[in-house]
C-alpha cells in the first residue's frame, strides 16, 4: 500500500519475510570471486556498491556496518553486499536477534543470472563463520520469488513474515500492520 502526497510517497509497507541462516550448518561453495572490502580510501572503486548512508558510514568509520564489492576472474565488478552486525542500528536492521545482518546484496545488470548472487553470498557467509557468528537474518519481498529461491537453496528458513511501515524516508520496521 502507498500514500502520495502531492507526488510524493509519505507512507508505504512492505511485506517481507525474515529468514535466516545457522551459520555453523552452512558448507561453503567454492567461487572465483574476489572479495575486497569498501573502505574509506577508496570510494571511489566502489561505483554503484555505495549510496548516501553507506558512505557515510564508511567516512564516519561506523563499526557496526562493512561493505564488501565482488570481482570476477576478469577483474569485473559483478555485484556487492553489507553487513550490519550486532550492536548496530537494531531498529533498522534487526541485528538484536542475530549476529549480522545482510542487506544490499545486489549484481550489476550485466551479470544477472549467472550465479553470481550465490557466489557472493556464500563468500559473505564464510566471512561470518571464520569470525564465529552463531546466526544472520536478512529481509526478503514476499513477492521476490528469485531472491526467495536463492536464499533457500543456501539453506535459510522463514522465521517470520512482517509488514514493514515507511513514512517520510524513516523506517519504522518494528510496527507491523
Amino acid at each position: 500500500m502507498k500514500i502520495k502526497l502531492l507526488n510524493k510517497t509519505v507512507f508505504e509497507t512492505f511485506d517481507h519475510y525474515v529468514m535466516e541462516l545457522d551459520v555453523d550448518s552452512f558448507c561453503s561453495i567454492k567461487n572465483a570471486l574476489t572479495m575486497i572490502k569498501i573502505e574509506k580510501d577508496h570510494l571511489e572503486d566502489a561505483g554503484t556498491a555505495i549510496g548516501n548512508t553507506t558512505r557515510k558510514w564508511i567516512v564516519e568509520d561506523y563499526p557496526y556496518a562493512e561493505g564488501y564489492r565482488f570481482l570476477n576472474e576478469n577483474g569485473d565488478q559483478v555485484g556487492s553486499c553489507w553487513m550490519m552486525l550486532k550492536g548496530g542500528d537494531e531498529k533498522l536492521y534487526k541485528v538484536r536477534y542475530c549476529d549480522c545482518f545482510i542487506f544490499r546484496l545486489q549484481v550489476d545488470e550485466t551479470y544477472r543470472g549467472q550465479g553470481y548472487s550465490k557466489m557472493i553470498m556464500s563468500n559473505m557467509i564464510g566471512v561470518m563463520k571464520q569470525r564465529g557468528f552463531a546466526t544472520m537474518r536478512l529481509v526478503v519481498a514476499t513477492k521476490n520469488q528469485k531472491a526467495l529461491n536463492l536464499y533457500r537453496s543456501l539453506g535459510m528458513k522463514d522465521i517470520s513474515r512482517k509488514i514493514f511501515v515507511r513514512m517520510f524516508d524513516r523506517n519504522i520496521p518494528y510496527y507491523t500492520v
